[in-house]
């Protein structure tokens, strides 16, 4: 895997935004469950979230906060150069991409989306900008390695 300035500055803004990330879902996880409702980043349509995708929210939150925690493995591994760093990056990245498609695509199909909460989705999404090109790099340089 390619060791420059921009995948470093990228392994970096993943590592703040994972480190966001889990202080946000642990923040969540405690307001969800002493005031039962769901704080920012999830913000609700008009009518509220229905209680099913609350539940789906809350498992996601949970994989998410694994995720997370074994993407600091990752990043500790690209910046000791550990062999293993391509392979982790790779799950981890993935599952982060992942994870983000299907809390927009929810989020936007039960409008959500719509009125005032739409600066918000925004901002959190830019955020996610440094990891969707990183995922880009370490897929590169991932089947790149396959070919060899």
């Amino acid at each position: 895997m390619k060791d420059d300035k921009l995948t470093r500055a990228l392994v970096l803004a993943f590592g703040l935004y994972q480190t966001a990330h889990l202080l946000s879902n642990i923040r969540g996880a405690f307001v969800y469950f002493g005031q039962g409702r769901l704080p920012f980043p999830a913000l609700p349509p008009a009518g509220g979230f229905d209680p099913h995708l609350v539940t789906a929210y809350v498992d996601m939150a949970f994989m998410d906060s694994f995720n997370a925690m074994v993407s600091f493995v990752f990043i500790w591994g690209y910046f000791s150069r550990k062999p293993w760093r391509l392979w982790l990056g790779s799950i981890t990245l993935t599952l982060s991409l992942y994870a983000g498609i299907l809390f927009n695509l929810s989020a936007y199909q039960t409008g959500a989306w719509s009125g005032g909460n739409l600066p918000g989705y925004l901002l959190v999404n830019l955020t996610y900008i440094p990891v969707a090109v990183l995922w880009g790099i370490v897929m590169y340089w991932g089947f790149k390695y396959l070919r060899e």
